[in-house]
């Protein structure tokens, strides 16, 4: 099995974790934050092993990240940063999700359940999907 790490521990993280297990694609390791008061403690059983300056000791190139931010320029920002940096974005999606055969999917995407996507949508890096609705900037 995949292991990836989760870049961010807000509430967003915990539905991307619930994504994440229902599909059973990958283990996470854990999830990095950089508030530096979430290190040491951890989210729905994973550790926050630290902020976003760790990584290089934490994850290795063979590894996926998945930037779990609600704040769409945010993630966004942070997910083109570690394009840039050579970290690989895994994409998650929900088993109850639905996703057209039309459908582009970007690499950190995530298509949470219930959702439709039909229509073509040009990829992204670290979209998310909720209900049928990309995100917007």
């Amino acid at each position: 099995m995949k292991q990836i790490f989760l870049y961010g521990s807000s509430g967003h993280a915990k539905v991307i974790i619930d994504i994440i297990e229902g599909a059973g694609l990958f283990r996470i390791v854990g999830l990095i934050d950089d508030d530096p008061a979430l290190a040491g403690v951890s989210l729905m059983g994973y550790p926050i092993l630290g902020s976003g300056s760790r990584l290089p000791e934490l994850v290795s190139f063979d590894m996926d990240v998945i930037v779990s931010i609600g704040h769409n320029a945010t993630r966004r920002a942070i997910a083109e940063r570690l394009i840039a940096r050579g970290y690989r974005l895994a994409t998650a999606v929900h088993v109850r999700a639905t996703v057209s055969r039309d459908v582009g999917i970007g690499p950190g995407s995530v298509h949470h359940g219930r959702g439709y996507h039909q229509r073509r949508l040009s990829p992204r890096p670290s979209h998310h999907f909720e209900h049928g609705r990309p995100d917007r900037p």
